[in-house]
């Protein structure tokens, strides 16, 4: 139902995000587009517009929108840290390299699994088999 106020909202959003385009201050850019972005609604946001929709008073749909906003907050501020944190742990080439060795490994042991489990086992739980290899 809400493809076309989305569809709407499309030539906005490119019309906008043309206007900000990126300058040599890239965290200025990146603050000013995700403040617009901010303003798009998305499908959490529906739902709680909905449900303040139907609340009984006035006053219990500000406290269902405001208690929504500010549950948000603390989410969107640890994402925002922890994403600085996880880029400036991933930028060094040791954590590059562990983090290619740990896939590798992964890989090899997935491709090697038939051969470390016993066949009585698989045998035993043949449901096993088919969620690991969607034999159904």
């Amino acid at each position: 139902p809400f493809t076309r106020l989305e569809a709407l909202g499309a030539p906005i959003w490119s019309a906008l995000h043309r206007r900000l385009k990126p300058t040599s201050l890239k965290y200025r850019h990146s603050y000013y587009s995700g403040l617009v972005w901010g303003f798009l609604p998305c499908g959490l946001v529906y739902g709680v517009v909905l449900t303040a929709v139907f609340s009984n008073t006035p006053s219990q749909a500000a406290l269902i929108t405001l208690g929504f906003g500010l549950g948000t907050v603390p989410s969107l501020v640890l994402t925002g840290t922890l994403y600085q944190r996880f880029r400036r742990i991933t930028a060094h080439r040791w954590t590059q390299r562990v983090s290619g060795a740990v896939f590798i490994l992964g890989g090899l042991l997935m491709l090697t699994a038939p051969w470390w489990v016993d066949l009585a086992f698989v045998e035993g739980v043949p449901e096993l088999v088919n969620l690991a290899f969607c034999l159904t």
